[in-house]
């Protein structure tokens, strides 16, 4: 996380599984206020198979957004409505990927979660890959489909929490 969060241009993370502690929300707070642009796509609520990893996630939404962090969250199924209440036999969409580009320099795939038990406890293994063309490939193709795939998480005028997503153009 620590080497991440050094970027100096851009960061792009995609985790299933996004929780924060305070150092690690401090970490990006530096990153954004030294300009580096970081982009976030997790689950939604409805996406994730782990709700109390998502209770976790909850209450860090709002600083990450408020320092300008680009926060996306993965609809659970892109063949029903974007309102996430889905019929009971309805496919389940849940983002498992867990890969971060950084600067377009770089490419890290792996079995990293971006939370604690992944950084403490669990044996995490991965590939950091130096490779301009597929960070850039990676960012680029992912961004595309960001805006019918996930929820752009944004404040309202009244600080509320609100989910934004484009259906049908």
């Amino acid at each position: 996380i620590r080497s991440a969060v050094e970027a100096r241009k851009e960061l792009f993370v995609i985790t299933p599984y996004f929780v924060l502690t305070k150092d690690d929300i401090e970490g990006f707070r530096r990153a954004r206020e030294r300009g580096v642009d970081i982009t976030v796509i997790t689950n939604s609520l409805a996406a994730n198979n782990h709700a109390p990893v998502h209770g976790a996630y909850y209450p860090t939404r709002k600083p990450l957004i408020q320092m300008g962090m680009n926060l996306y969250e993965l609809r659970a199924s892109l063949d029903e409505p974007a309102d996430e209440t889905l019929p009971k036999d309805a496919p389940i969409v849940t983002l498992h990927a867990k890969t971060f580009a950084v600067d377009r320099e770089s490419i890290f795939i792996g079995s990293f979660n971006w939370n604690q038990r992944s950084v403490n406890r669990d044996t995490e293994l991965g590939v950091i890959i130096h490779s301009p063309e597929l960070a850039t490939a990676l960012v680029e193709r992912t961004s595309a489909k960001l805006p019918s795939a996930a929820f752009k998480i944004s404040l309202d005028e009244k600080n509320n929490t609100q989910w934004t997503i484009i259906e049908d153009g």
